[in-house]
């Protein structure tokens, strides 16, 4: 929820916008951005075929329309969506590089790109390939504790820490 809060504050969803969700997982993204901006079309995509039958139940939950969901790899949907002017990455697996690539040429302008990094190898590599394009980059380590209680009281517990990176066209 945190890490959420964070990525769509950053993604700063706006009416009438065309959002891919690449590595949509259970959808709360995707669900989220549509709720609160009256997005104009919503592209989730998810491999993994546990997870995207996860993202479709919380479509049908939460009453979201409007999100076209996908599943197969980013690099085999994307070509057929319409350009993005939002685009938030949660995963992409070995289609990275691809992925990148394909946002960094269709973005439309004004557009904003949003990820989120566990890896330090893979915060080195977004990082450099979007400083490499003429884009600017903005890197916010998330680090959440939970309360969980213990005897009589709470303590806090930690959570692993999520890099999100957020990058847009330099003006």
């Amino acid at each position: 929820m945190e890490v959420r809060a964070v990525a769509l504050a950053s993604l700063q969803p706006g009416p009438g916008q065309t959002l891919w969700d690449i590595g949509a997982a259970t959808g709360s993204v995707s669900i989220e951005a549509a709720r609160m901006a009256r997005l104009n079309r919503v592209f989730a995509v998810e491999k993994n075929p546990s997870r995207y039958s996860s993202l479709l139940r919380n479509l049908e939950r939460f009453g979201v329309s409007g999100v076209q969901a996908v599943c197969a790899r980013a690099s085999e949907a994307i070509g057929a969506f319409p350009d993005p002017d939002r685009v938030f990455i949660g995963g992409s697996g070995d289609d990275l590089d691809m992925v990148l690539e394909s946002v960094a040429q269709r973005l439309l302008p004004g557009g904003r790109v949003v990820q989120t990094v566990v890896l330090l190898q893979t915060l080195e590599k977004v990082s450099a390939f979007w400083k490499d394009r003429d884009f600017e980059v903005s890197i916010v380590q998330l680090q959440v504790n939970r309360s969980v209680p213990t005897g009589s009281g709470l303590r806090l517990e930690a959570l692993n820490p999520v890099f999100i990176v957020s990058a847009w066209r330099r003006c």
